[in-house]
């Protein structure tokens, strides 16, 4: 989607932080949500509209998205009218909360955390046979909508999966280049702070190269993780 042009209409400005910048607008029959800020700013937004929407009983739908840098730019239909200025008002006070109140907040609304259909983990083990990883990697892929086609392909083309506490060290150079949003990381964080156990984290022995998980490496870091659960796959 291009650059929208601008709109006579009124713009509801909202400057949650002295970097973050956000306009909400209705536009040509859709809403328009623009952002200019940080990266971080932009990345825990998605999560806070989400709430929103089910705090204001909303069904939205995208019409398409636009991001380049630190700007971003998306349109949404709604089947029912929204109150521009409420919708503002609560979008400021959601992300004017500390990290930890945001991920809290998401986490007790159901925006963050275990997702519907999600396989359990916690018997799984040292003995658990190798099909039966293979399968609950296949079905933790599918609960959480991961369609990355190379990950996907490595999990269905393998037979050998093994279940292993792996040390921070062997899996720390995943996180070197990576990007992690900020309040996804905070929610894990807070349950491994809780003595909350984590999914196990997905990743080939071959450079112990992480296939899925780097939220949960990387609030394991944050944590002070000496060691962590992993489904392995394939030989070294």
């Amino acid at each position: 989607m291009g650059r929208l042009g601008p709109c006579r209409r009124c713009k509801t400005d909202m400057r949650p932080t002295a970097d973050e910048t956000i306009r909400f607008y209705r536009e040509d029959g859709a809403y328009v949500l623009v952002h200019d800020g940080t990266l971080d700013g932009g990345a825990n937004l998605r999560y806070v509209i989400r709430l929103i929407e089910r705090e204001m009983q909303l069904k939205l739908k995208s019409l398409g998205y636009f991001g380049q840098g630190t700007h971003s730019q998306e349109r949404f239909h709604s089947g029912q009218p929204i109150d521009e200025h409420a919708f503002a008002r609560r979008t400021r006070q959601l992300l004017r909360l500390p990290l930890a109140a945001m991920a809290a907040r998401l986490m007790a609304k159901g925006v963050l955390g275990p997702k519907p259909g999600e396989p359990a983990f916690e018997n799984l083990n040292e003995k658990t046979g190798a099909a039966t990883l293979k399968e609950w990697a296949i079905s933790y892929y599918e609960a959480n909508e991961i369609t990355c086609p190379g990950s996907l392909n490595v999990l269905e083309r393998n037979r050998l999966f093994r279940w292993r506490r792996i040390p921070f060290e062997y899996l720390r150079h995943n996180l070197q280049g990576s990007y992690e949003i900020p309040v996804k990381v905070e929610c894990y964080r807070q349950l491994l702070g809780k003595g909350h156990p984590l999914p196990p984290l997905i990743c080939r022995c071959r450079g112990w190269d992480l296939l899925e998980g780097y939220h949960r490496l990387s609030a394991h870091e944050k944590v002070g993780s000496e060691t962590m659960p992993c489904v392995i796959i394939g030989r070294s």
